[in-house]
């Protein structure tokens, strides 16, 4: 129950870099409306993430230097290919 609600909510810090006068209740209302019906493909985009983040973890810690930057612009790019969609 709380992943879900993780899903719905994980749009709000873009809403909130997009448009600097949003309120944070009308970001957090965005996201929900932007995240239905894309929860499923957010969650198997992050589970792609799995073996990746495992592999950066094992080497110490320092491959985790490149693998959250690249899930991270992983992120931005779902969020501005989900925007364009509405």
């Amino acid at each position: 129950q709380a992943y879900r609600y993780r899903l719905m909510f994980s749009q709000t810090m873009f809403f909130l870099t997009d448009y600097i006068d949003i309120e944070a209740m009308q970001a957090l209302k965005e996201s929900v409306r932007i995240m239905r019906g894309k929860k499923g493909k957010l969650f198997y985009l992050q589970l792609s993430f799995m073996g990746i983040y495992l592999l950066g973890a094992i080497a110490c810690g320092i491959g985790l230097l490149w693998v959250i930057p690249y899930m991270q612009v992983t992120m931005a790019n779902f969020y501005r290919k989900i925007r364009r969609y509405r």
